[in-house]
């Protein structure tokens, strides 16, 4: 039975935590409206970093899954289209098509540490995605 990440339960805290800032930030623009530049960069740099922090939690987990020996794992906030990108640009096989039932599935091999490991990416309920780590 997979298990669900407990490093995963924290993710949504910092969406809220990112949400909260921007809505400070609109609140404080209505108010002193040079803030709005503060509010302009904020969201320039969330976009900016997208991709790096889209890596950054998806090795994160893949090496928590390694260290602590977890077959599958669930990542609840995690959604499935960011694991599907981070799948292709590591070499997963895609299918031509948009929304094929084929892409439900992704493998990539990774290098993680020196050692090499297939890592399983799966359309899960509600969202969330499957992470499976096995040494090759």
């Amino acid at each position: 039975m997979p298990t669900i990440s407990r490093a995963a339960q924290f993710i949504p805290s910092k969406k809220g935590i990112g949400m909260l800032i921007g809505i400070v930030l609109v609140a404080i623009s209505l108010f002193f409206p040079p803030a709005w530049l503060a509010l302009v960069a904020y969201i320039a740099y969330l976009v900016v970093t997208k991709k790096s922090r889209r890596d950054k939690i998806i090795m994160h987990e893949i090496r928590r899954s390694i260290s602590e020996g977890r077959g599958d794992t669930i990542i609840k906030a995690l959604y499935y289209e960011a694991a599907k990108s981070f799948a292709a640009e590591n070499g997963a096989l895609m299918s031509p098509y948009k929304n094929d039932p084929e892409d439900d599935c992704l493998i990539v091999d990774l290098t993680v540490d020196g050692s090499e490991y297939e890592v399983c990416f799966q359309r899960w309920d509600a969202g969330g995605t499957l992470l499976t780590v096995s040494p090759q």
